[in-house]
């Protein structure tokens, strides 16, 4: 009886150590995680509040500073190893017409000047749409009949048929759009906070305010803290909206996100500056949520929420079309990556074929519908170009309406790809290449046949890759 009584008090004693164990483990996580929101933990981006970057350092804690700088040093250990640095840069050079004798710190950066200026400072308004592929739009083949008014808006715009992102995550088309540099491997470009050369530091040399807006929390993917470093004076998130505009862990749907971009747009304009914003939409992602007052005509919430899409950008310029600032402004739109609709290939080209819109019928002239190849990397020379202000581009970004590209190039997690105007090159990690002739989606392996076409398609890729790594490791990549 006695032993019986002692072993029930053991096992009660047990488990209550447990529970308290459980207990104890659940805060220990939520500490290490560090805040409510399930979309993103506690990272630099929470620290960073103020539009001082060294206020924002100071409120970074140093357990976690030095933390994340060993995680870091354990990635780098998985850096590329494509070719020797200096074969990659001198490539470099090559392909963009680089003099070897340098001015800059960079060996990339080169002065772009213009004959011309326009009287006024145009402002800019770029639109990266969630997952929008271009093998959604009618304009493309798509037979759904999905985005009428974006079919119609490429008529009368600067279109480009053969644009091709940097990656298929989220992460690489903001980075590479932004900053008109690739991502190399499973690294996340924004995860460490470094200076950058891109379109925000550039237009605020000529004092435009610049401002981010998206959907979801502002420390997802570590925004807050990358681009408040890069010259953004705000970053507007989930925070910013009415609790009941948030639909679901994504946000706010795109209309709203619009609606709310178009009045800090006009308090910008208030202050009698140009501005830059970067809208980056969310509604083309899942959980797919399509707000109950727009009614889609396909039932399918994955055709419908393309619908939305591009309802949505029909009502954002028409309330844009509405306000002082509109004919002085130049509205560009491109996708941060494509969605997997065409499977014949392990590298899609539906994830990296994206549309490139440029509209200002004010601005810009006669609307041209150009076929040359281009990446995302190119979206801000190409605005420098159409501002026609001087600047020093230390990018891997031309201006598709003044240069060509022999390739465009983009990683996807465990291999890469270079394309030209008809094939495709694949490099995997395990060793294993091929060439696709993509624009007829023939599944034979052409490197054999080709073996020229393969070999410059492999080099550029590899001078690429290897010479974005090398720019981030010693701190080539800032302004000049």
């Amino acid at each position: 009886m006695l032993r019986n009584t002692l072993d029930r008090t053991d096992e009660s004693a047990m488990g209550s150590r447990i529970k308290w164990f459980a207990v104890f483990a659940a805060l220990m996580a939520f500490g290490i995680w560090g805040r409510f929101s399930f979309q993103s933990h506690l990272a630099a981006s929470t620290a960073y509040s103020s539009d001082y970057g060294f206020i924002n350092m100071l409120g970074l804690n140093p357990v976690y500073t030095f933390t994340k700088s060993y995680v870091n040093s354990k990635t780098d250990a998985k850096n590329v190893r494509l070719m020797g640095d200096g074969e990659a840069v001198r490539n470099m050079q090559h392909y963009l017409n680089i003099p070897t004798a340098q001015e800059f710190d960079s060996p990339i950066a080169r002065q772009v000047i213009f004959t011309d200026s326009l009287a006024n400072k145009p402002n800019v308004v770029l639109v990266i749409m969630e997952s929008m592929s271009a093998n959604k739009m009618g304009r493309y083949g798509n037979p759904d009949h999905l985005t009428p008014f974006m079919d119609s808006l490429a008529t009368q715009s600067i279109a480009f048929d053969s644009i091709f992102t940097a990656g298929i995550h989220t992460f690489a088309g903001v980075y590479a759009t932004l900053f008109s540099h690739p991502v190399v491997k499973r690294k996340h470009p924004l995860d460490k906070v470094v200076p950058m050369s891109g379109i925000s530091t550039t237009l605020k040399k000529y004092d435009y305010s610049t401002i981010y807006f998206t959907t979801h929390d502002k420390g997802f993917d570590n925004i807050n803290a990358f681009l408040k470093a890069n010259d953004f004076d705000q970053i507007v998130s989930k925070d910013d909206y009415p609790p009941d505009r948030v639909l679901s862990a994504l946000g706010v749907p795109d209309d709203y996100l619009y609606e709310h971009a178009v009045s800090d747009l006009d308090r910008l304009n208030g202050k009698g500056k140009p501005f830059f914003a970067a809208i980056m939409t969310g509604s083309d992602h899942g959980p797919f949520v399509i707000p109950k007052y727009f009614k889609p005509k396909h039932e399918d919430a994955v055709l419908g929420v393309v619908e939305y899409v591009d309802w949505s950008v029909r009502k954002f310029l028409k309330m844009a079309s509405e306000k002082p600032w509109f004919e002085n402004t130049i509205f560009v739109f491109v996708a941060d990556h494509g969605t997997s609709l065409d499977k014949r290939y392990d590298m899609p080209t539906s994830y990296l074929h994206s549309p490139l819109f440029f509209y200002a019928p004010q601005l810009l002239g006669a609307p041209q519908h150009l076929h040359q190849l281009g990446s995302q990397v190119d979206v801000f020379p190409t605005i420098m170009g159409m501002l026609k202000l001087p600047y020093v581009n230390n990018t891997f970004g031309i201006d598709l309406l003044k240069e060509k590209r022999p390739f465009a190039c983009a990683y996807a997690d465990d291999k890469w790809a270079v394309l030209n105007s008809e094939y495709m090159y694949v490099a995997r990690d395990n060793g294993v290449t091929s060439l696709y002739r993509y624009r007829t989606g023939d599944v034979k392996d052409y490197s054999k046949s080709l073996p020229e076409l393969t070999e410059q398609m492999k080099v550029y890729g590899e001078s690429v890759f290897q010479t974005t790594q090398w720019l981030r490791h010693n701190g080539k990549q800032a302004p000049q």
